[in-house]
């Protein structure tokens, strides 16, 4: 899950800030306050991460997963066949991923096209259960929220209102009181302030105790759902608050009393960590799993200590700050890249001395070990960090193909290392055909660049061959591709629901680029018709750009040592 800002984003469970600017992070103050305020909204995400329940748990799930894929392969013979997502004792893994991602709700939403800054109105929000999900634990206790909204014309549209909406508007609230307003969406960056505004007036006029509320829901499993509740809650016994703080002490023994939620904060932080430490038990890792053990500890520690911190954090008169100060020294910073891929990284005073042991790079070693093991993904997307290492590292066509082959190298990369650190290198890789149809080819983009596309003007919308879509060819730039945008007719103006490719294959808008894309594989096929794209070159729509130039440890990842095993959990545990 990633949290995109205009100007930044924000890789959630993997410690690691986009900044969209050449700047340097080197100094705070030397930078513009546009960038400056771009930081701290994604530094505030990161600040959310390791102190909220709801992360902590999502983070679980995350890792827990991985554990889980990395124990099946281990014990069932010495063939892996990628994808285990399409092994029947695996496939509640996919349906744990789409019950977090229905928790989670959408991101945008818009009229006339394009999503609107002007103000929304909700007319309505309905609580309902959504769909069965009876295998996952606890979620028969889990309701989804979806709001009919419009705007100032009349038109109406429906939003799914979730944990993505609470997150975004708490960290643009905080934003925008010490930076001011930006020309934001209203949804997610606004939508929580409207929800309030229309189920209990006297919070939706005050920002702080909008906020408040969002901090709130955080500490539950189903921060979209709770939101609304506890609004519900508040209107009917307290629709005049008199401060935040007041909001709290009402709030906390309902959370208490329904989630019991400081004994489930502990559960899951010491869930993520067991997990954590099966997947970085390795002694090549040690130091990288100590940096992680301290973030969650110490922010774990901090949201019980102080259970308003967040709305302390706000309530200050600067936004860096001498409490903000404390979290820093606290909890570090997390990786911060700018659009040079050039990297900053600041650890807890605690382990200063363990900085040149600590690349935070192996937490994407593990997310895409997750993706190659339960999706099929070959694709490794740490080529960019390994292209510019400091350091020489083992870049070649088995990056894009068949990754797990840096495992038998020596250095090895990061995806290696953690490969070969479970043994799985010396397992055989089997993979679908439709995998292997969709290994990437190397294709002359000189050649390729001067095609016409016949039927389809140049910077023009236009209806797609097949499909309700649209769809616009533009030619290639000074040094650009031919490339191709498709959007849902709705979407023709809102660059972040769209998908783009070039006409090698490779995503052209890396950062607005809708990885969620309703119909993707439709849009594929029309990408490959329209460009005529053949069927060898893979259209890639993951993400390839959220990872540092930071080089690997200074060390060799040794790999002669004895592969750790992994070890589930039991229900008892």
């Amino acid at each position: 899950m990633y949290f995109n800002f205009t100007e930044g984003s924000y890789n959630l469970s993997l410690f690691s800030v986009y900044v969209d600017t050449d700047f340097s992070f080197a100094e705070l103050k030397d930078q513009p306050p546009d960038v400056l305020a771009a930081f701290y909204h994604e530094y505030f995400h990161f600040l959310q991460d390791v102190t909220s329940p709801f992360t902590i748990n999502v983070m679980w799930q995350l890792y827990g997963s991985t554990a889980e894929l990395i124990h099946y392969a281990q014990t069932h013979g010495n063939v892996i066949r990628l994808p285990l997502g399409d092994v029947p004792e695996l496939k509640h893994l996919e349906r744990q991923k789409r019950f977090i991602d229905l928790i989670f709700g959408s991101q945008y939403c818009g009229f006339d096209n394009e999503p609107a800054t002007a103000p929304y109105a909700v007319v309505k929000v309905n609580v309902a259960s959504r769909a069965d999900f009876s295998d996952i634990p606890e979620s028969e206790k889990v309701m989804f929220v979806e709001l009919a909204i419009k705007d100032a014309t009349g038109q109406q549209s429906e939003y799914s209102f979730g944990a993505l909406a609470v997150i975004e508007t708490m960290t643009y609230l905080i934003q925008k009181k010490f930076f001011g307003e930006s020309p934001v969406p209203e949804v997610p960056y606004m939508i929580a302030v409207r929800v309030a505004a229309f189920i209990c007036p006297g919070i939706g006029r005050n920002e702080e105790y909008v906020f408040a509320v969002c901090d709130l829901a955080l500490k539950t499993p189903y921060p979209g759902w709770m939101f609304v509740f506890l609004l519900t809650e508040l209107n009917r016994v307290m629709p005049d608050p008199t401060s935040a703080a007041a909001i709290y002490e009402r709030c906390l023994p309902i959370l208490e009393e329904m989630w019991h939620y400081q004994e489930s904060f502990t559960h899951y932080k010491q869930k993520v960590l067991y997990c954590l430490g099966q997947i970085q038990g390795h002694a090549a890792f040690k130091e990288n799993l100590n940096w992680i053990t301290t973030l969650i500890e110490r922010g774990y520690q901090r949201r019980l200590g102080e259970p308003m911190m967040m709305l302390l954090i706000y309530q200050q008169q600067t936004p860096f700050n001498e409490y903000l100060l404390g979290f820093r020294n606290d909890l570090g910073m997390p990786e911060i890249i700018n659009n040079l891929r050039n990297r900053w990284f600041h650890l807890p005073d605690s382990i200063q001395d363990a900085g040149d042991l600590i690349d935070p790079t192996i937490l994407g070693a593990a997310m895409q070990l997750h993706a190659t093991l339960l999706e099929g993904d070959t694709c490794c997307a740490l080529q960019p960090q390994c292209a510019k290492s400091h350091r020489p590292m083992p870049v070649d066509a088995d990056c894009s193909t068949a990754p797990w082959k840096k495992a038998s190298l020596h250095p090895s990369c990061a995806f290696g290392a953690l490969w070969a650190s479970f043994d799985l290198h010396n397992f055989t890789i089997e993979q679908d055909e439709w995998i292997l149809d969709e290994m990437e080819m190397i294709t002359d983009t000189t050649t390729v660049n001067k095609l016409w596309i016949k039927g389809y003007p140049n910077n023009q919308w236009v209806n797609a061959p097949f499909g309700k879509y649209i769809v616009r060819v533009d030619p290639a730039g000074p040094a650009g591709q031919v490339h191709i945008h498709i959007a849902h007719p709705e979407h023709r103006k809102s660059k972040k629901e769209q998908v783009s490719w070039n006409i090698d294959g490779t995503r052209h808008d890396a950062g607005s680029f809708n990885e969620n894309f309703v119909g993707m594989k439709q849009a594929k096929k029309i990408a490959r018709e329209v460009l005529q794209i053949p069927d060898n070159v893979v259209l890639q729509y993951k993400t390839r750009l959220a990872y540092t130039n930071m080089m690997l440890n200074e060390h060799e990842f040794p790999l002669e040592i004895i592969a750790c095993k992994i070890i589930p959990l039991t229900k008892e545990e």
